[in-house]
C-alpha cells in the first residue's frame, strides 16, 4: 500500500560496517515492485542503476531526497515502470532459485562427469 519506499542506507554505519552490510531491505523492496529511493552507495549501487530501478540520492542530501520523492510524485509512469524494471531484476537474478541457477551454471561440466549422478547419505546407516 506504499506509493515509495525510501533506503536511506548511510555511508558509516555504527562499528563501521556500512560498506560490508548486506542490503536485505533494498531486495524486499525490489520483490514488492513500489518505487524507491535509495542511497547512492556502491554496496547499493552493485544492483540499483539510478533512473533504471530507484532514484539513487546522497545520504546526507535532505534536499536531494526530497526532490526525488516528488518527482516519483509528479510522475506516476515514470515511477511504475521504474517499479517494474526493478521487480524484474529481482526475479531474474536475485531470488533464492535465481541465485541457485547462477551458482550452478558455474560449476563446470565435464565429459567424465556427464550423466553421473550424486549420491547423498541421509543418515548414520546412509539411509
Amino acid at each position: 500500500a506504499f506509493d515509495a519506499v525510501l533506503l536511506p542506507n548511510q555511508r558509516e554505519m555504527k562499528g563501521g560496517i556500512g560498506a560490508w552490510t548486506s542490503p536485505l531491505k533494498m531486495f524486499e523492496y525490489m520483490s514488492a515492485g513500489v518505487p524507491m529511493i535509495a542511497s547512492s552507495l556502491p554496496v547499493l549501487q552493485e544492483i540499483l542503476q539510478d533512473g533504471t530501478h530507484a532514484r539513487l540520492c546522497p545520504p546526507d542530501d535532505a534536499n536531494a531526497w526530497a526532490r526525488a520523492l516528488r518527482a516519483l510524485r509528479d510522475d506516476p509512469q515514470s515511477a511504475r515502470e521504474m517499479a517494474a524494471r526493478a521487480h524484474a531484476s529481482f526475479v531474474a537474478r536475485h531470488t533464492w532459485t535465481a541465485r541457485a541457477r547462477q551458482v550452478l551454471a558455474a560449476i563446470p561440466t565435464t565429459p567424465a562427469s556427464a550423466g553421473r549422478s550424486v549420491r547423498t547419505e541421509t543418515g548414520p546407516a546412509g539411509r
